[in-house]
């Protein structure tokens, strides 16, 4: 009757906006990925079995954070001011306000060394400078780099730009993200937790928390699920 045909019509019109709507999110989802860096992590997480929404948020939301958006993929320590560098690092605060102008004053090989420098495995002069943050995860330190290369297969102790490449990349933000064990913290929608062990503190974490909300709708609408484009990603020891 015609009651019935109204009835239908509606359902039919409801199941329209829906569907409309999870196609738009899934459009903003793939909207955020134009660069080779983006693609690369999206495959690299089907190749990892990271498919729960809430992990992928988690593992995106993370990763553009410390990457600026996939747009920073080696560290440039060009700092503003002394006070901003001692901001965000512990070591330079230990080191104290002139040593830190001394080394802003001499380039980014001292502000490394001013970091880095006797820790992470950085024992040579200039390893600091050499094994500086790189990738989509920022890995830093010699040693972080050669146990990277020795599980993914990659001569990175002593080919360090690589880790910069987006496969490469990827690839290590995947075995960083297994190493360390995020998956429980992800898929409880824990940002400061996942935070804590890949910064050592909270930096970001307003803008870690807003990333994991956008990249969630887009995530559950299925915009980042898409074909393994390489193998798994072997698990090693924590890196920090």
């Amino acid at each position: 009757d015609q009651q019935a045909k109204e009835a239908a019509a509606a359902e039919q019109a409801k199941k329209g906006l829906v569907q409309r709507g999870l196609e738009k999110v899934t459009a903003v989802g793939r909207s955020l990925f134009g660069n080779r860096h983006k693609d690369a992590m999206v495959s690299q997480m089907a190749a990892s079995g990271i498919t729960d929404p809430k992990e992928q948020a988690m593992f995106l939301a993370q990763l553009d954070h410390e990457s600026g958006g996939f747009t920073k993929m080696e560290e440039s320590f060009s700092y503003k001011s002394a006070a901003r560098l001692m901001q965000v690092s512990g070591s330079a605060r230990k080191q104290g306000q002139p040593a830190v102008e001394q080394a802003m004053a001499r380039g980014p090989e001292a502000i490394a060394e001013l970091m880095y420098g006797g820790r992470m495995g950085n024992k040579n002069p200039g390893d600091a400078f050499a094994f500086r943050g790189r990738g989509a995860i920022q890995l830093t330190g010699r040693d972080n780099y050669t146990r990277a290369g020795k599980a993914l297969g990659i001569d990175l102790a002593n080919n360090p730009e690589l880790a910069a490449e987006p496969e490469n990349s990827a690839k290590i933000a995947a075995w960083y993200w297994k190493t360390n064990k995020l998956t429980t913290a992800a898929k409880n929608g824990d940002v400061r937790a996942v935070t804590k062990t890949i910064n050592g503190g909270a930096n970001g974490l307003d803008d870690r928390t807003a990333k994991y909300g956008k990249y969630l709708s887009a995530a559950k609408a299925g915009a980042f699920n898409v074909s393994p484009a390489t193998a798994s990603i072997p698990a090693a020891r924590p890196v920090r």
